[in-house]
This record gives structure tokens, sequence and C-alpha cells, in this order.
């Protein structure tokens, strides 16, 4: 057989060779069996040059869909184009057996086609490997189907805030990751259909009044999560971006928009969609009611709180926990308040719902208004130690234009932790220890430790205070640990005692506290450690450093459930502590901002106690 080779490159006739020797093999060998694709590996472990024929293995060649060829970018590599593809491929892989990356810079294209035995798909991550494909302005790519996996880090980000624009154009695109559109220049288009997967994430980095919408000719499934970024722009309520553009769409978006921006009172971003032809899916900043929860005495109101007179339709406070309490006269519904038009619908511990069935029926709620709602709230508090979960979802029907949007909750009181609580104040040192849950607890010892070594030995402890049968163990600036191995201390819900002077605030120390202690019936439990203020008055009950109407409110939701509002140290929020509240009202100044609170879990087992309390017990004093 004659083969023609000149006016061929040598790179392409020796591939050309090997291609024919291949194939002659698999007519012999493998008779009536389709070829596979072949994979042109990326060989570089940095970034460096597509269109370099050198960058690709095995035949030193940019792949190339006429030879059924794939690139494959699998070695923590990443390839950047910054002009035309010298070849049109038959697909790209990013990350696959390891992390990979494609660049496509101003001026860079790629067109990815389908071959005889390869289908033109660029493939982004995968369930364990990382891939990250970017288009910048000025950059295009173009492929039968784009494909991303692995919600872990794998994403495609197109767009920027350069000059010129980004074209991707496919047939279909499956995004389950971290999608980034950027600005108002990005021409994405979808010829068939779009799904968003449930683990997506599709950020829409905001930079003017404007915005890029895919654009997708038949369906656009939604799923996931949305994330809405500012970048250089301050948004006004009433602005409004489209985020896709489709023939049809099905699904939605979690009901909770994440955000980098902070808003004003009432002010959300609110997901709709209207049909005219297509359907655009918009976000937009709008003025919405506010749910307002007060964890303590469980008391629940729909306020308005701008200066925009509202009314809705109908409404749903959701829970999937079960922290509702429907019963007559705890949820003073506005069917109960004889609002006309409204009507209850099927009210349980998971759902209390209203609707007025009237077209156009509503209620109104005027400008900087409340309107209660009884005392329906009833937090779920797990098993001590476990983290409360508050999981309501407050959605209404806004009148008149008879849109459903998600409202915005506000929680009142403190959030309890569920667990013994370690404050540690960063300015002066002092610690105090205080029950955050609704517990009882029997403390037998408990303890400190710090890797770093920024712990005082001359700390206040228990044992010197006087406690009956407390006694000190081996205490060292790496442990602070105390043990009482004939009683117990009682702490009640909200019981608190001090401990001053056990952190070294000197220069700049680490804040590494592992707190640890022992309850006589749970046993060895982790406790959690913040480091924050901590006031010098007892009626300071929010503890922020002035004893003033903020306490009160306080009292009010603690009076008779917890000791959340304990002034005089037994355990309950009474008439007694009110008196004290009386007697310090207007006293201290604010404290100032307190360091970041982080929860620490502890790490030391019970036998680390048990073996502490086995040896000699030494008194500094």
């Amino acid at each position: 057989m004659n083969i023609l080779w000149e006016g061929i490159p040598v790179k392409l006739q020796k591939r050309t060779h090997l291609t024919l020797v291949a194939a002659c093999v698999s007519v012999f060998v493998l008779a009536g069996q389709a070829t596979a694709q072949t994979e042109q590996i990326w060989q570089p472990v940095v970034i460096d040059n597509w269109n370099t024929g050198a960058n690709w293995a095995p035949f030193a060649a940019t792949p190339d869909v006429s030879f059924d060829e794939v690139g494959v970018i699998e070695n923590g590599g990443t390839a950047y184009l910054d002009a035309p593809a010298s070849t049109t491929t038959g697909g790209v892989i990013l990350g696959r057996a390891d992390t990979g990356a494609l660049e496509i810079r101003n001026g860079g294209s790629l067109v990815n086609a389908a071959g005889s035995n390869v289908v033109g798909s660029v493939l982004v991550g995968n369930s364990v490997s990382t891939g990250t494909l970017t288009v910048e302005p000025g950059g295009s790519l173009t492929a039968v189907s784009l494909s991303l996996s692995n919600a872990g880090s794998s994403s495609v980000s197109l767009g920027g805030t350069t000059a010129g624009t980004t074209t991707v154009a496919v047939d279909s695109a499956s995004l389950s990751a971290d999608t980034r559109i950027i600005g108002p220049n990005v021409n994405f288009t979808v010829t068939n259909d779009l799904v968003f997967g449930g683990t997506n994430t599709l950020t829409a980095e905001i930079t003017g009044l404007s915005h890029s919408a895919i654009q997708v000719t038949g369906n656009a499934q939604l799923n996931g999560t949305l994330n809405v970024e500012f970048n250089g722009y301050v948004p006004s309520v009433g602005n409004s971006w489209t985020l896709v553009d489709a023939g049809t769409v099905t699904g939605g978006f979690a009901p909770t928009v994440t955000t980098n921006a902070t808003f004003g009172p009432g002010q959300t971003l609110i997901v709709s969609q209207t049909t005219s032809g297509n359907t655009l899916v918009d976000v937009s900043l709008e003025e919405v009611l506010v749910l307002k929860v007060n964890r303590q005495s469980g008391t629940m109101s729909l306020d308005n709180v701008t200066a925009t007179p509202m009314a809705l339709g109908g409404y749903s406070v959701q829970s999937a926990s079960g922290a509702l309490n429907p019963a007559g006269g705890v949820w003073n519904s506005l069917t109960d308040q004889a609002v006309p038009g409204f009507q209850e619908a099927n009210p349980s511990a998971n759902l209390l719902a209203e609707l007025n069935p009237n077209i156009g029926g509503s209620a109104s709620f005027p400008a900087t208004s409340s309107t209660s709602l009884g005392t329906p709230y009833s937090q779920i508090v797990p098993a001590f130690g476990t983290p409360i979960t508050e999981d309501l979802v407050f959605t209404y029907r806004r009148e008149p234009d008879g849109q459903t949007v998600t409202g915005l909750i506000e929680y009142e009181g403190d959030l309890i932790t569920n667990n013994l609580l370690l404050t540690v104040d960063p300015t002066t040192g002092n610690g105090r220890i205080v029950n955050d849950s609704l517990t009882a607890l029997q403390l037998d010892g408990y303890s400190i430790g710090s890797d770093s070594g920024t712990l005082l030995t001359s700390w206040d402890s228990l044992t010197d205070q006087g406690g009956i049968g407390w006694e000190e163990a081996n205490i060292s600036t790496t442990r602070l640990s105390e043990l009482n191995p004939e009683n117990s201390m009682s702490l009640g819900p909200g019981a608190s005692f001090d401990l001053a002077g056990l952190f070294n605030t000197a220069g700049s120390p680490e804040q590494d506290l592992i707190f640890t202690f022992h309850d006589a019936t749970m046993g060895m439990i982790g406790g959690n450690v913040v480091y924050d203020a901590i006031s010098a008055y007892e009626a300071d009950f929010n503890n922020d450093g002035v004893v003033d109407g903020d306490d009160l409110t306080k009292w009010e939701g603690d009076y008779g459930v917890n000791g959340g509002s304990d002034a005089d140290g037994d355990g309950e929020s009474t008439g007694n502590d009110f008196l004290w509240w009386q007697r310090q009202l207007g006293s201290g100044v604010p404290l100032a901002a307190a360091v970041t609170s982080v929860p620490e879990p502890a790490s030391i087992t019970l036998l680390t106690l048990l073996a502490i309390s086995m040896l000699p017990r030494v008194s500094r004093k």
C-alpha cells in the first residue's frame, strides 16, 4: 500500500503511522469491534500553552478529532489558550485521577466536536478529583456537551471584569458543582437542555445594573443553591437581574439565597419566574415582611419593618422538626383575630398556614407595624450536648401581584448551646462556666487544656473559693483541672460560676483552650469554649457590659422558664433577679467588640480525667 507523506508534518506522520499500525492490528485481532477514543495526556504540572505539541503525549501533538483524540489533564497541571487551538478536539477531560485545569484567555478559543468514536464533550471533575474550567473575557469554548461534577471543589467560571465577551456554546449542559457567571458580558448558550444538579451552587457575580442570563433553548432544570455576589456595585431596592432565559423551567433553587452583601431592614433577594414566550428566572432586591420569633417566650409576629405598606393574601410557617404549637389560645392566627376572609389550613406541629381564597383578598401591614401571632413557637431541644437546629421557613403570597415570596426570619433572645459553656474574656483573662442548656447537671470534675501553654496556675479555682470537696490536680500552664471525688455541684439551667484569672492575655496568646467536664450521671462530656467579654454586673443578663432595658427584655423571656437571667446564683430566673436588675439599672458601660466566638469540641477522654484524679493532689497555696 502506497501512502503519500509529502506535505504532512513529521509529528502527524508519526501519529498517522502509529494510528495505521493500530488499525491494522485491530482488523486482525478485534475484527468487528469499534476503535475506542485515543487519549492525549497533558504533561506539564505547571501552567503552559495548550498549543505546544510537546506538552502532549504520546503523539507530541495537540488532541485532534480527526484521529478520535481527547485531551486529558489530570496531573495537577493547567493548560491555557490565548490564541485559537491549532486543532479541533474530540473532547476534554479536566481532573480524573488527579486535578486538572484549563484556562481560555482573551483571544483563546477551543472547539470540541464529535468524531467516529468521540462525542465532543467537556468533562470537568468527577467523584474523586477536581477539575477547573475558566473562560475569561475574549475567550470562547464550543462543545457538544458540558458536564461539571464533584461538588467538593470543581468549578466552571465564565466571564470577568475586563473588556471583552466570553462565549460558550454547547448543545447540553449538566452542572453539579460551583458555576460562576461574572458580569454582563457572558454569552452562554445551551441549544437543548440545562440541568443544575442538587449539589450545584450557581454564583451570579453582579457588577452593575445588568447581568448575563444563561440562554437555554430547551428546558432549564433548577436545583441546588443560588449565591449572589456584588463586586464593585451597591444594589438598590427594585434592582433586578435575569439569571436564566429558557424555553421552559422546572424545579427551583433552595429558598434561601446566599450573598456577600448586607441589606437594610426588611430587604432581601427574591427569586421569581415570569413567562412571556420564554421563562425568565430573575433575582431582585426587594422589601419583604419579617417573621419575628422569640426563642424563650415562643412569641411570633408578622412585622413590616420598612417604610412601605405591604399586604399578604396567605402565609405559611414550616418546621421540619415540629417546633410549632397550633393549639387554640397559643397560635393567635389572623383567622382568630377575625381578619376578613382568612381561613386556617390544617395546622400542625410542622405547619401553620392561613389563606384568603378570595381574589385580591389580603391583610394589610402598614409601614413599621407588627401583628402578633401568639406564642406558637416551641424550640425543639435535642439530647444534652447536641446543637439546636432552627428550621423555620416563612413564605407568603404577596399582594397585589400574587407572587409567592420567602420572607425573612429574625430570632430574638439567646440561642442556647445546649452544653456547658466556658467563656473566656480575652482582655481580662477571667473565665465563667455556665450551664447553657435546659438540663440540670451534677458537676464533679472539669479540665481546661492548652497545648500552647496559655493557662495561669494562679486562677481562682473552686478549691480557692472554698468549694466543699474540690481539689486541684497537678496544675500547669497546659492543664487546669479540679475534681470532687465525693460530692458534686448542682448546676441548673442558666446557673454559672466564675474562675477568675485563668487565661494569660500577655502578647498575642493562641486561643486553643479545650474544655472537658464530668457529670455524675452522663460521664465525660466535651464542653464548648468561646472568647467573649464577661460583664462584672450580675443583672447584665445579655452580657453586653451595661444593665439596661435589653436585660429586662431577656429576663421577661427567661422568667420561670430557665436560669438565663439569674442574678442571685440560684439557677432560676425569678422576681428576685428582677430586683437585682432594678438595683443595678444604669450600671456599666458597653463592652468593646468581643473576639469572634469559636466553639471548640473537647478531645480528652474519660480515662484522662480519671487518670488525673488518681494523681497526688497538689495545692499551689
